[in-house]
C-alpha cells in the first residue's frame, strides 16, 4: 500500500515522507509535474537541495516513493518534456509513473504514448494510463486499446475505483483482463450515488472519502 499524493496534496516534499511514516505508510506517491498549469508540484530536480533532503529523508523514515505523476498527453505535448522527471523519479527510485490522456486524436496518442514509454524504459518506469469519463480515454476499455496498440512491455493502466465506478464500469470488468494490463490500482471510498456530471470532476479532485 502507498499514499497518493492527491490524498494530502498541498503537502509536499520532504514533509510528505514524515506525514506518510507516521501515517504508518512504507510508500508514497509524489506529484512531480501538475496536469494543469499553475497547479501544485515538486519537480525535485536532480542535482537540487529539495531532492537531496527528500532522499536523506525517506532513508531516515523507510519510506520509499511507488509512484510519480501526472504525466499529460494532449494534442500540443513533445513526449521529451518528461525527461527529467523519470531522470527524478529514478534518483527516487520510483518504480511507476501515471499518464492522462487529453489527446482525442486515438491514434496520436498510442504514437505518444509508445514514445513516452519508450523514453521512459531506461529508467526502469512502467507508465499507467489513468482513464476519467470526462477525458479522451474515458472508460477501461478506453485504456486498454491504448496500451495495447502502443505494443509496449512497460505500458499499463491504471484502475481508480473512484474512476471505474463513475464512468459505468464494474469489478467483474477489471477481472476479465489479462492481469499483465493493471500496472496499478488506486482505492478511495466515495458516495454510492454518482454526482451530476458538472460535479464529477470536484468529486474526483477533492470529494474522496478514506476507504470504508
Amino acid at each position: 500500500f502507498s499514499l497518493s499524493h492527491l490524498s494530502v496534496l498541498p503537502v509536499g516534499p520532504p514533509q510528505l515522507i514524515d506525514l506518510a511514516a507516521d501515517a504508518g505508510f512504507r510508500s508514497i506517491g509524489i506529484r512531480l509535474c501538475s496536469p494543469m498549469a499553475g497547479g501544485p508540484e515538486w519537480p525535485l530536480r536532480v542535482g537540487s537541495p529539495e531532492l537531496r533532503e527528500t532522499l536523506a529523508r525517506m532513508s531516515e523514515r523507510g519510506v520509499s516513493v511507488f509512484d510519480i505523476e501526472v504525466l499529460r498527453l494532449a494534442e500540443e505535448t513533445d513526449v521529451e518534456i518528461y525527461a527529467a522527471a523519470f531522470e527524478s523519479a529514478a534518483a527516487l527510485g520510483a518504480r511507476r509513473a501515471c499518464v492522462n490522456i487529453d489527446d482525442g486524436d486515438r491514434s496520436r496518442t498510442i504514437d505518444r504514448f509508445g514514445r513516452l514509454c519508450d523514453l521512459a524504459a531506461p529508467y526502469g518506469l512502467g507508465l499507467d494510463i489513468e482513464f476519467m469519463i470526462w477525458r479522451p480515454v474515458a472508460r477501461i476499455e478506453d485504456a486498454v486499446t491504448v496500451v495495447r496498440a502502443a505494443g509496449r512491455s512497460n505500458g499499463h493502466i491504471l484502475v481508480d475505483a473512484l474512476h471505474l465506478d463513475r464512468s459505468g464500469g464494474t469489478p467483474a470488468a477489471v477481472g476479465a483482463l489479462d492481469p499483465v494490463l493493471i500496472g496499478s490500482v488506486q482505492l478511495c471510498d466515495a458516495p454510492k450515488a454518482r454526482p451530476e456530471a458538472s460535479e464529477i470532476i470536484d468529486e474526483a479532485r477533492a470529494g474522496r472519502l478514506a476507504p470504508g
